[in-house]
C-alpha cells in the first residue's frame, strides 16, 4: 500500500470518548505516571497511526455517530479530491447498527445534527438524544441547545416518516456502493462492523480488519479489558476503549496494515 493520508471515521470507540475529559485525564495520570495530554484527539488509535506512518491525518469519527455519518462524510471527502488522492488516500471505517445512530440536517445551525434513538418493546421511543456533536473538544453547540423544538421536531419525523429497519437496507445498500467504488478503483480501505451489525451482503472480505480476530476497537478493547472501566478500575463504569486501549489497538493496526502492503 502506498498512501499520504489516512482518513478514519467512526463513533465514540474511534474518537475516544471521554479521554478528553480532565477528570480522566487526571485519573490516568495519578494512575500511571502519564504526561497529560489536553484532548483524546491526542491519544486515539487514528492519532498514533497518523505518528507512525508519518502522514496526514483525516479524523472524521464522532461521539455519537453512526452509519449513516460515515458513509456521507467519506463521499463527501471522495467528492471534494481527485481519484489520484483518493488512491492515495488509506481509508479506515468502523460501522455500527444504523437504526440507533441516525442524523438529519438541521436548517437552524446549517449543518448535521447527530440523533441517537433507543426504542422499548412497543415500539415507543426509550429515548431520542439529539447534538451537533457530543464531545467538548469541537463542538460549537451544547446539547441543551436542541431540547425543546429541534427533539420535539425529530421525534415527530420518526414518528411519521422514519422506519428503523427500512432505515437500515437503505444504509447497508449506501455501505454496498461505497465499497463497490473503493474495489472499482482498487483504493486502499479496511472495515469492521461493530455491535452486532453484519453489513451488506457482498462486500469484499479481504478487506475486513482481524485485529486479534476483532474486527474493531471495541471489540478488541472488550476481549482485553483494556475499557476505561478496566483500566480506572473503580473510577470508571465506561465500557468505551482505555487510553492503553487505544495504544494497544494501534500497535496490533500498525502490523496488520504492514503485512498487507
Amino acid at each position: 500500500m502506498n498512501f499520504n493520508t489516512i482518513y478514519t471515521n467512526g463513533c465514540s470507540h474511534t474518537a475516544g470518548h471521554r479521554l478528553g475529559d480532565l477528570e480522566i485525564i487526571n485519573s490516568y495520570v495519578k494512575k500511571y505516571n502519564l504526561i497529560p495530554w489536553e484532548n483524546e484527539r491526542d491519544i486515539n488509535f487514528p492519532k498514533r497511526l497518523k505518528k507512525h506512518f508519518n502522514c496526514e491525518l483525516i479524523d472524521e469519527s464522532q461521539c455519537g455517530a453512526g452509519s449513516p455519518r460515515v458513509v456521507r462524510q467519506t463521499f463527501e471527502y471522495i467528492s471534494n479530491n481527485n481519484l489520484s488522492q483518493i488512491k492515495n488516500t488509506l481509508f479506515v471505517l468502523l460501522f455500527n447498527i444504523p437504526f440507533h445512530r441516525l442524523e438529519y440536517y438541521c436548517k437552524k445551525i446549517n449543518d448535521y445534527l447527530i440523533v441517537n434513538v433507543q426504542y422499548n418493546d412497543d415500539e415507543t421511543f426509550r429515548y431520542v438524544n439529539v447534538a451537533e456533536k457530543y464531545s467538548k473538544t469541537d463542538r460549537k453547540y451544547d446539547s441543551k441547545f436542541f431540547e425543546g423544538e429541534i427533539v420535539e421536531d425529530v421525534k415527530l419525523w420518526l414518528t411519521k416518516y422514519h422506519d428503523p429497519m427500512v432505515y437500515m437496507k437503505k444504509i447497508t445498500n449506501e455501505i454496498q456502493g461505497l465499497f463497490s467504488f473503493f474495489d472499482l478503483h482498487n483504493v486502499n480501505y479496511f472495515y469492521g462492523f461493530d455491535g452486532g451489525f453484519h453489513g451488506p451482503r457482498y462486500i469484499n472480505k479481504k478487506r475486513i480488519l482481524n485485529i486479534d480476530s476483532c474486527q474493531t476497537i471495541y471489540e478488541y478493547c472488550d476481549k482485553h479489558q483494556l475499557t476505561l472501566h478496566h483500566e480506572l478500575e473503580d473510577n470508571s463504569n465506561d465500557f468505551h476503549p482505555g487510553y492503553f486501549g487505544h495504544l494497544k489497538f494501534s500497535e496490533e493496526l500498525i502490523k496488520f496494515l504492514n503485512n498487507e502492503s
